[in-house]
């Protein structure tokens, strides 16, 4: 099997609907990294690439850009362009995020739509349309990214990202903890987990819990156990309800919705149902809600004290 491509067959069933995407996309950025002579702190697993359905996508994406109207969506990426080249850290972790999403310039052009209309004829109609729209606003981004190779765009990911942490950019800082997937980037990370999860948690920013549930997947935490999260293997589908109940974007045509759509071919429900679905299909959402319940007590103590 080629590295570059996902694993075939089924996954095991312990995965979070989450953590199963980041396995599939997990080997893209390692294989693309090979003979660079540098170690990034950036080198992050969660990068789409191109399943069998001829579709990709992301884990995260640019949260406040302007993805329905094409003409918007192209203004706002000349926008972050523009200011990440001018070193704003927020454009650099956003549009970093962006060419995640964008799957390194795959997701756009003749060969993107092919794939997108093959995977499309295999499904219901309901599904289809749900399909084509995410597509569609996955495309109208895309279409605005610099040219360049697959391999050059993970490069300008790998360094947008790095830069924007150096910057001090807290999303950016906890995903490169949260999809630090080998010992050599793990390594190259600042020792700085326990400020950083304190910075996350005190944060009014419902994403930084979002990338906070990364560092606490069941199958590799990033991070040891802090104030008693991470302690079980709920908190992590715990912690992604919990960022959609404060106010991440969790809905039909939210970035998380398009990407799990596009990867996952689950388009028929908001993100955070096809997170709470996920979870009572593994006989675990009550354990979830007993953590997601203790998860807002804990945050509520902790913003009350400030």
């Amino acid at each position: 099997m080629r590295r570059d491509q996902p694993p075939k067959g089924p996954l095991k069933p312990a995965l979070t609907l989450v953590g199963l995407l980041l396995c599939v996309v997990a080997a893209v950025v390692w294989w693309s990294g090979q003979g660079t002579s540098s170690v990034e702190p950036a080198n992050d697993g969660d990068v789409a690439v191109t399943r069998s359905t001829g579709v990709s996508g992301d884990q995260s994406g640019a949260p406040e850009t302007p993805r329905s109207n094409p003409a918007t969506a192209a203004s706002r990426v000349l926008e972050l362009r523009r200011d990440a080249e001018a070193g704003d850290p927020v454009a650099m972790r956003e549009l970093s995020e962006l060419i995640l999403n964008c799957s390194f310039g795959l997701n756009r052009g003749s060969d993107f739509w092919s794939g997108v209309e093959s995977t499309a004829s295999r499904l219901n109609p309901v599904d289809q349309a749900a399909l084509r729209a995410a597509a569609t606003r996955v495309g109208s981004q895309c279409e605005n990214l610099r040219l360049g190779s697959q391999k050059e765009h993970v490069l300008l990911y790998r360094q947008l990202l790095a830069d924007a942490a150096e910057s001090g950019d807290l999303l950016a800082r906890l995903r490169q903890r949260g999809r630090a997937f080998t010992p050599e980037t793990q390594a190259a990370l600042p020792d700085d987990a326990d400020t950083l999860i304190d910075d996350a948690l005190a944060s009014d920013d419902p994403r930084a819990l979002y990338e906070l549930s990364m560092i606490y997947l069941p199958t590799v935490q990033r991070a040891p156990p802090r104030f008693g999260i991470g302690s079980t293997p709920y908190d992590h589908t715990a912690l992604i309800l919990l960022a959609c109940e404060r106010g991440m974007d969790c809905g039909m045509e939210s970035v998380r919705h398009d990407e799990t759509c596009l990867i996952g071919l689950m388009c028929g429900e908001t993100f955070e149902g096809m997170v709470r679905k996920r979870a009572q299909g593994d006989g675990e959402m009550e354990r979830v809600n007993e953590r997601l319940e203790w998860l807002r007590r804990l945050l509520d103590e902790m913003h009350s004290g400030r």
